[in-house]
């Protein structure tokens, strides 16, 4: 069988407003957020850097154009699933090679994982390269990760200080400890070629799939960022 061995790399959360999420990752957590930049589905990208040398983050979308967010699979979905407020919408497990999970992703399932190659672009326009599986996958079933390979580390690793200097943490978070997930299907260890509680996951069985809650160290012990509902 092929592995390739996943760590938790970063949870993606929505909110109708940046004030609705800010406030809360600082007050609560003691989270500062890095503008990432405006998108064409009418969404707006921050980040929570993580002070770590694998560069684990948080992912923070809001709406800036409701009416675009309308128009978009991406932001009709942000704009259900923050009916009540703020939301987990998906998660990441980092992976080595995401072309040799997609192999193994095809043998379990008898899909295209779809594997795709693209680029994260910050805001001063730097351009940071992936290799993505299972991201169809992961949005139709949010309890399920996709899978993500970061090339050119050495680069991302460089931003660290600039970047958690603009987050202006209150304490500064290293790194996932636990992510819990609820679900029906017990698929999760299978999905992802190891154990999941190997990786910190805790699984829920309730009636939805998707990620509620993260545990994350940091410089100042853990914290806890929930979206139970």
């Amino acid at each position: 069988m092929i592995r390739d061995t996943p760590t938790i790399d970063h949870l993606i959360v929505a909110a109708r407003t940046l004030d609705a999420i800010r406030e809360r990752l600082y007050w609560e957590c003691g989270f500062g957020l890095v503008a990432g930049g405006p998108r064409s589905d009418g969404l707006t990208q921050h980040l929570v850097p993580f002070d770590a040398p694998h560069c684990p983050y948080l992912e923070v979308y809001t709406v800036h154009d409701e009416r675009l967010a309308k128009e978009r699979p991406n932001g009709r979905t942000l704009l259900d699933a923050t009916t009540d407020g703020p939301a987990a919408l998906l998660w990441a497990a980092a992976v080595p090679d995401a072309a040799r999970t997609a192999a193994r992703l095809r043998v379990l399932t008898g899909e295209d994982p779809g594997l795709r190659r693209g680029a994260s672009v910050r805001a001063d326009g730097e351009r940071l390269p992936w290799t993505e599986a299972g991201m169809a996958a992961a949005r139709r079933r949010p309890c399920l990760p996709f899978f993500q390979t970061w090339h050119d580390r050495p680069t991302r690793r460089a931003r660290l200080p600039r970047e958690l200097a603009a987050a202006g943490h209150r304490c500064t978070p290293l790194s996932y400890t636990a992510l819990e997930v609820e679900t029906t299907v017990d698929d999760l260890d299978a999905w992802l070629g190891t154990p999941a509680a190997d990786l910190g996951v805790r699984v829920r069985r309730t009636v939805s799939d998707r990620p509620v809650a993260a545990t994350i160290a940091t410089d100042a012990g853990p914290v806890r960022l929930g979206f139970d509902r």
